[in-house]
């Protein structure tokens, strides 16, 4: 989400109420950082969660080691996999699930 972010404290800045600009308050000293007119917002870098980065980083292995005399099985096992790695990331399914979801989802692909 982008936001006004001081660098300078490491802090978002707010407007609320009767604020006629953009603020925040300085540690405890009582004083206020006020906004420049001239910033632009920053985005506000959210490190990954751990599960994600994980199984981003199974999903590309399995992606990568795809031999090139591949059958139609291993491939759509392989995509099944890839697919319920990016539903883990989206947290649309639990890790736990994957086994369950990648299953259902090469059957699928096989019928088609």
């Amino acid at each position: 989400m982008a936001e006004y972010y001081c660098s300078e404290h490491q802090t978002p800045f707010f407007k609320r109420g009767r604020m006629r600009g953009f603020a925040h308050p300085i540690g405890d000293t009582g004083k206020w950082c006020n906004m420049p007119d001239d910033q632009e917002p920053e985005e506000e870098e959210t490190p990954e969660p751990a599960l994600v980065t994980e199984a981003k980083k199974i999903g590309a292995e399995v992606v990568s080691v795809i031999p090139k005399d591949a059958t139609r099985i291993s491939i759509a096992k392989a995509v099944a996999f890839k697919g319920c790695i990016d539903l883990v990331c989206g947290g649309v399914i639990d890790l736990k699930e994957i086994t369950t979801y990648t299953e259902q989802y090469t059957k699928l692909l096989l019928d088609i």
